[in-house]
């Protein structure tokens, strides 16, 4: 996958870093690119733009990652250690940090980055470092069964988190997030989506450990 994804990139010519997908091209100058008439995946999309001051935003194909396990925690445990918010950068490193807001708890400021991935030595063969952040809304939970969000600036995304009980101490995680496919890696999405579904896959299971040891 390495391999390919420099050969790609060669004739993209991606910058060298990327932030909330801003493009420094206009609409007109991008569409006669190889980025321009990029497919995601295997589905050709056409490019579409919204202006956003100077810059403009690449509105690409959404893609979607969802992944299931068992856990040996309670729902009830593992309910409450997902609505904290702020806690979920122990068990998710590539969530670099959230910040839920004092005054509207309901809003939090989430970043991402692939630095503690092993999205980066990939990226970093094609000369890319991934930095997103966007402001994520709560929507109304179900409770001790689903929660969910949606980004509402910056990063578009939306994600959630549901809980199916097992016994009295064990429960399955199943964790969904959509995305749009980050400007510039359109070409790279069949070589990224399924390392994704690993990441999900082993901080669920670092969750589990997580929780195991707050138990104890």
């Amino acid at each position: 996958p390495a391999q390919w994804l420099v050969a790609c990139s060669e004739s993209l010519q991606p910058p060298a870093t990327m932030a909330t997908q801003s493009l420094r091209m206009s609409p007109s100058s991008l569409a006669h690119t190889p980025l321009g008439r990029a497919s995601c995946g295997s589905r050709r999309v056409a490019p579409r733009f919204a202006s956003n001051g100077n810059a403009a935003k690449w509105r690409a194909q959404w893609i979607e990652t969802r992944v299931r396990v068992p856990v040996k925690v309670s729902v009830d445990q593992a309910w409450e250690m997902w609505r904290d918010k702020e806690q979920i950068p122990r068990w998710m490193p590539w969530i670099t940090s959230i910040e839920v807001q004092d005054d509207k708890p309901e809003l939090s400021k989430w970043t991402l980055s692939t630095d503690n991935t092993p999205l980066k030595d990939v990226l970093a063969s094609v000369g890319q470092r991934l930095e997103y952040s966007w402001l994520a809304k709560d929507l109304k939970p179900v409770e001790k069964q689903k929660i969910h969000w949606r980004a509402i600036d910056g990063f578009p995304n939306k994600g959630s988190v549901r809980f199916f009980p097992r016994n009295a101490m064990e429960c399955e995680l199943e964790m969904a997030i959509s995305y749009e496919c980050p400007s510039g890696l359109e070409l790279f999405a069949g070589v990224l989506t399924p390392m994704i579904d690993t990441i999900i896959q082993q901080d669920l299971k670092r969750f589990e450990t997580y929780a195991r040891q707050q138990r104890e």
